[in-house]
């Protein structure tokens, strides 16, 4: 498969998507189609031996619950809207090495579950090689971010 746009592509302002691109939340039943983009963004990173934990997380549709609770879990898809091909992905999770290493300190559990709610790690981004240089990664970063903010995280890395 080609380039999703034929020819030279134009010059886009930097927020500006093709139109046929949309950015929303994974839904159940992709997480293979998620999985498979996002070891192409773990590939020279160790292994991705979370990736069958994060397909059915998707697939399920449920919350994702850890001990330290709630935390703000996104799972973001890039759609080709005229086939249903997911070309982009973005994950994001709570910091739980972060939060592992607080609770061995003996940090209390108050603050450990509100460090989960205030922070937030990009575990995974990626767009399929077809698609790239088209915005797709700038805008799953720019819609995870906003939607993190919204959920009163201050603070992303990755």
């Amino acid at each position: 498969m080609g380039r999703l746009k034929p020819g030279k592509p134009r010059r886009r302002r930097r927020d500006e998507l093709p139109a046929t691109i949309q950015i929303r939340e994974a839904r159940p039943g992709e997480g293979k189609a998620f999985t498979d983009l996002a070891a192409l963004a773990m590939e020279g990173h160790g292994a991705f031996d979370d990736c069958e934990a994060m397909s059915e997380t998707i697939d399920e549709g449920s919350p994702f619950t850890s001990r330290f609770g709630t935390g703000p879990l996104l799972f973001l898809v890039a759609e080709y809207t005229p086939t249903g091909r997911i070309v982009g992905i973005s994950s994001s999770i709570p910091p739980l090495s972060v939060l592992g290493g607080m609770e061995r300190n003996g940090t209390a559990p108050a603050v450990l579950g509100a460090t989960a709610m205030a922070y937030v790690k990009l575990r995974a981004l990626a767009v399929a090689d077809d698609c790239r240089r088209q915005g797709i990664a700038s805008a799953l970063l720019a819609k995870a971010l906003a939607v993190h903010r919204d959920l009163r995280a201050f603070l992303a890395y990755g």
